[in-house]
Parts: C-alpha cells; sequence; structure tokens
C-alpha cells in the first residue's frame, strides 16, 4: 500500500533480519514518519541478497502502509559501496541534521524528535516499544496479517480459544545466546500457580530440544506445521494463545505484544542478545 504525505519528507529503513527483527524496524520508521508527516519506504534491497541465516522480507504479508525503495533510490542516496563514506560523513553532522541514523546505543531518545526537512535513512534494528508506544493503535492495525490462514492454523487457532493456551517459545539454531532449560521450567512452574487448566503450545525451530529437555506435565501440543516461509501464521498463532513464556527473541517478543488482552501474563528472559525494552508489567526471570 501507498504512504500518503502532502510534502517530500521521506522517511527510509533498511529491512533486515528475521520477522522480528522486520516489525521493530517498521514500527520505529512508520512512528518517525507520522510524526514527520512524511512518507515511508523500506529499503529491502540491501540486505535480503547475501543474508546468512537464509532469511527473506515477510513484512508483505501484513497491513503495512509503506512504499519500496528501487534501484534508482539506492542509486540516489549512493547505499551502495559509497555507504560507509557517507555514515563516515554523518557522523560529523549534529543529530537534528542527519540524513543517516545508524543505531549506536540500546535506546536513543534523540530519534523520537527528529524534525526531517527532506529525506533520513534509517540503520539499526530499533528494538524498543519506546521508538513507536505512543503510535501503538496505528503498529497494531499495520501488523495485522493480511495473507489468508490455512485451515489447520485456523482450527488451531479456535482450540487456542477455548483453552487457557501458553505460548512458549524457545530459539536455538544459529544462535548464540541460548536459554537454558531451567529457565523454561522456573516459567513454567511460575504459570502454572497462575492460570488453571493450562495448556501448553510449543514453538521453535528445534522443537526436539523442548521435547527432550523441558518437562511439561500438562497438555501439550507442539507446532510443528509452518514452513519457514509461513513464520508470519506461528507469529498469529502466538498471538492467539492467552499467556506467554518467550524466548531471547524479537520473534515471540512480538506474538506476546501483539497480544491486546491486559489480562495476559507474560514471562521473558533477562538475557537478550539485543535489548527490546520489556515492558513493565511483564514477568522476567
Amino acid at each position: 500500500m501507498r504512504a500518503k504525505s502532502s510534502s517530500n519528507r521521506m522517511v527510509i529503513a533498511k529491512v533486515m533480519g528475521g520477522l522480528g527483527n522486520q516489525l521493530f524496524i517498521y514500527a520505529a520508521a512508520k512512528r518517525l514518519s507520522v510524526i514527520n508527516n512524511a512518507s515511508l519506504k523500506l529499503d529491502t534491497i540491501s540486505m535480503y541478497a547475501e543474508d546468512g541465516y537464509d532469511r527473506a522480507y515477510s513484512l508483505n504479508h501484513f497491513r503495512i502502509n509503506a512504499e519500496y525503495v528501487n534501484s534508482e533510490d539506492v542509486y540516489e542516496l549512493d547505499l551502495g559501496n559509497r555507504r560507509n563514506l557517507r555514515y563516515y560523513l554523518n557522523k560529523i553532522i549534529p543529530f537534528r541534521y542527519k540524513c543517516f541514523v545508524r543505531e549506536n546505543r540500546l535506546f536513543d531518545p534523540r530519534l523520537l524528535n527528529l524534525k526531517i526537512a527532506d529525506k533520513v535513512y534509517l540503520d539499526g534494528y530499533w528494538q524498543d516499544e519506546n521508538y513507536f508506544k505512543d503510535i501503538e493503535t496505528i503498529i497494531r492495525k499495520d501488523f495485522e496479517i493480511v495473507s489468508p490462514h490455512d485451515h489447520i492454523n485456523i482450527e488451531l487457532a479456535k482450540e487456542m480459544s477455548e483453552s487457557n493456551a501458553i505460548c512458549l517459545h524457545a530459539r536455538r539454531l544459529k544462535y548464540e545466546y541460548l536459554l537454558s532449560a531451567e529457565y523454561y521450567d522456573l516459567a513454567i512452574k511460575y504459570m502454572v500457580k497462575k492460570v488453571p487448566k493450562p495448556h501448553f503450545y510449543c514453538f521453535s525451530d528445534d522443537i526436539e530440544w523442548i521435547k527432550n529437555n523441558v518437562i511439561i506435565n500438562y497438555p501439550v501440543t507442539y507446532i510443528l506445521h509452518n514452513e519457514k516461509s509461513k513464520d508470519y501464521e506461528d507469529l498469529w498463532l502466538m498471538t492467539k494463545c492467552k499467556h506467554y513464556i518467550i524466548a531471547n527473541s524479537t520473534f515471540s517478543w512480538w506474538g506476546a505484544w501483539l497480544n491486546p488482552d491486559s489480562s495476559k501474563i507474560i514471562i521473558a528472559p533477562k538475557n537478550w542478545r539485543y535489548r527490546a525494552a520489556v515492558p513493565k508489567d511483564w514477568v522476567v526471570l
């Protein structure tokens, strides 16, 4: 969909990483475009041609409101071989005048009040809900999935709605910041004290690890059927659960956050690779 703007101001965001990263990047860029009455473009060219994790752009499955850069845009902005030079020169410019903003700290409040005169290019993951919290309604609308759900996922979502469904997520493959089985054991013990008759729905890129290492003495369903290209379906199923035990992963962070139920219980680990801001009402173990 096209983003409408009454000016020539433009926010361009480099999209990279897996789906959770892509959602954070879009959300921060969307907020910056909204407060500046600027159009929003997504650069999906620069990263995915040589992504070492075989990840792909997935926001096309959502109700996002943005355009896409093309090769001419990249050439105009010198984002090819001259990108590093442009970033280096950009370092000496006061923040309010920057046309390139590269993330270099956990949270940079200067981005919240950045006034755009022409174009600004965002290069970062922006993993903090404070970058978009004040436009939460817009973000939730933009992150509605528009791709049709298949029969299996529709039936699972219905099943989840009829039980005290608890989402449990573990990220394991090609990841340095692995969580221990003890974290999940503690989280399960905490959760079952709060939630009667729980039913656990387990999501992971290594389901066998959960089966072999995490003790779940309650009804459990292992989500195995969605292919990697349908990661948005797993995310959608997560949002249909009532409570959450998330990994140190932006994927399950969004699965929990996108559930609008204020009564949800969300347990998150202390150990994060990139410190996504954990909301104050989430439980940290």
